[in-house]
């Protein structure tokens, strides 16, 4: 489809028919609202004043809201190379920082004052998406009523550290899960990140433990095994089963390892080499496979493939609160059961990503880690001093990757690719996954414990029986979440606070979904219960959350 800023002639979009007409110029079933008090106005059902009243309940609930004020961390204005924001796909000089009229054509575009079309490209690959931060949506809250605190500083000891594990968990990419606590490297990382200032994974008392390494902080996903249940077993898909080996590159298959591949990336050009691929489908057994299931995937493509396998278990997986779990004669179906479930693990996606693009895009603008660590390179091969805090270069983890790349600090890319042209923060997936998540967690039973657990062999081949406390479906599904989100990090796309902090922030905009949703079921009384990404215990009612 055209959009409209090339034509002579378009119609109008939704937001400029209300902004010309006013609210009176829209339209609800061909009927104008501003004729619905007139006298010439076709007579309402009692059931179309219902739905327009809910509609109208809904959409002022959302109108009402304070508008949030949207902080950055202040790199942009702070550093006028823009040493700290994503300019990838943009020109650049040959230190890597991009051209300055470039940047301010993409924010002149960003912020409708240029059309995107005057925004150079250096290498012909395109900017993913960034008007999409405009979407609106009509289910739950706008997409830009979110507010998302700002990311760390560039010159910020939290950035620094979360480098530092990015650097490890490259390095450490072909170290099978349960080798942690063995293996040199992850070994040094464990060592290396303990009590180290910023750093934001878990840890007890300052101290990583090897079981909790490159894990996320939600609460649920500490537990058993680093993998998800929902992402090794089976998944039912009507008469087949999906069985959950995926292709995967071969190992050591890192890539921009070196700073001209990387400068050539960061000008947009598609990469030299690609991806060499295991001739034998895996199990998810280390970082670098599961970097892998999150590269080519669709958005809720993991989160179904969860509800498919939650499905199969009836009943005695349904959330304790679904009332048709009391009644002798009916059954939820359309409505409370497994259509609508599925139906809004997809549709919150949506919602969430357009939440995601506008924060990416109209607020922060962060670079990404392999942006950061490539203009460190540069820095150093030119005896110049760095933005980036002193602590980074303390890091044992810097020095062992300048030995494995032949002096160069970038950081290895475990896509040929890199990163998509988009801002980090927040991670796309990790707001993806964590609203679909909330959705499962609304309409499962969170303490129901999963049969026959298992973990992956550490080649990758087999699955063998997990023998450890059970694994309930809400931790599994925690751990799912922390899995898609840091799975990111893995191929060194994203850092640790885009994953967690797009978590939480899908799972407002799912939670703001189902209170909207509530609101329609015919059944009465209805609630959701379930427990938040930070382990508190949550109700979504008719009235909102409780």
């Amino acid at each position: 489809m055209k959009n409209g800023e090339n034509g002579s002639a378009r119609r109008l979009t939704r937001r400029e028919t209300i902004v010309a007409g006013g609210i009176g110029a829209a339209a609800i079933g061909g009927v104008a609202i501003d004729r619905l008090g007139s006298d010439d106005a076709p007579q309402l059902t009692a059931r179309q004043e219902e739905a327009l009243a809910l509609r109208t309940e809904s959409a002022r609930a959302d109108i009402v809201r304070p508008a949030p004020d949207q902080p950055s961390n202040g790199d942009e204005a702070r550093y006028p190379d823009r040493f700290g924001n994503h300019s990838k796909g943009l020109p650049h000089d040959t230190h890597g920082r991009v051209e300055p009229a470039a940047y301010e054509a993409l924010v002149a575009a960003i912020e409708d004052r240029a059309p995107f079309e005057d925004v150079p490209v250096a290498g012909g690959r395109r900017l993913v998406n960034p008007r999409a931060g405009r979407a609106f949506g009509l289910a739950g809250r706008d997409p830009q009523s979110f507010e998302l605190g700002p990311p760390p500083a560039v010159s910020s000891p939290g950035l620094a550290a979360d480098l530092v594990e990015l650097y490890w968990l490259a390095l450490a990419r072909d170290v099978a899960f349960s080798r942690y606590a063995e293996d040199e490297l992850t070994v040094a990382a464990v060592l290396d990140l303990s009590n180290r200032e910023g750093f934001r994974g878990p840890s007890v008392g300052g101290r990583v433990d090897p079981g909790l390494l490159f894990r996320g902080s939600i609460p649920g996903q500490a537990e058993g095994p680093y993998v998800s249940q929902f992402l090794l077993t089976d998944i039912p898909a009507g008469a087949a089963a999906i069985t959950q080996r995926y292709i995967v590159p071969i190992a050591g298959d890192d890539h921009a390892t070196g700073l001209a591949e990387w400068l050539r990336i960061q000008r947009g050009f598609e990469p030299r080499r690609q991806q060499r691929t295991d001739p034998r489908h895996r199990y998810v057994r280390n970082a670098r496979d599961l970097a892998e299931v999150v590269h080519r995937d669709y958005p809720y493509q993991i989160a179904l493939g969860a509800s498919l396998i939650l499905l199969q278990f009836g009943p005695d997986a349904v959330d304790p609160g679904n009332p048709y779990l009391d009644s002798s004669v009916e059954e939820g179906f359309t409505t409370l059961g497994g259509p609508q479930a599925v139906d809004l693990v997809a549709r919150v996606a949506y919602d969430a990503l357009c939440a995601c693009w506008h924060q990416k895009w109209f607020v922060h603008r962060t670079a990404r880690p392999e942006e950061i660590a490539g203009r460190l390179d540069a820095d150093l091969r030119r005896s110049s001093s760095s933005e980036l805090h002193p602590s980074l270069l303390s890091s044992a983890v810097v020095e062992r990757i300048a030995e494995r790349q032949g002096g160069s600090v970038v950081l290895p890319q475990a896509y040929p690719e890199a990163c998509p042209l988009h801002p980090s923060y927040p991670s796309g997936h990790a707001s993806f996954i964590g609203a679909s998540v909330t959705v499962l967690k609304a309409f499962f039973d969170e303490s129901f414990a999963l049969p026959d657990p298992v973990v992956a062999s550490d080649d990758g081949t087999r699955l063998e029986p997990y023998a450890g406390p059970p694994l309930t479906v809400g931790a599994e599904l925690d751990k799912l979440a922390a899995n898609v989100a840091l799975g990111r990090c893995s191929a060194g796309i994203h850092w640790r606070f885009d994953a967690e902090d797009g978590i939480r922030l899908g799972e407002e905009v799912a939670l703001a979904v189902l209170a909207d949703v509530v609101g329609t079921l015919p059944e009465q009384d209805v609630s959701f219960t379930l427990r938040g990404f930070d382990g508190s215990p949550v109700t979504v009612t008719r009235d909102g959350l409780a």
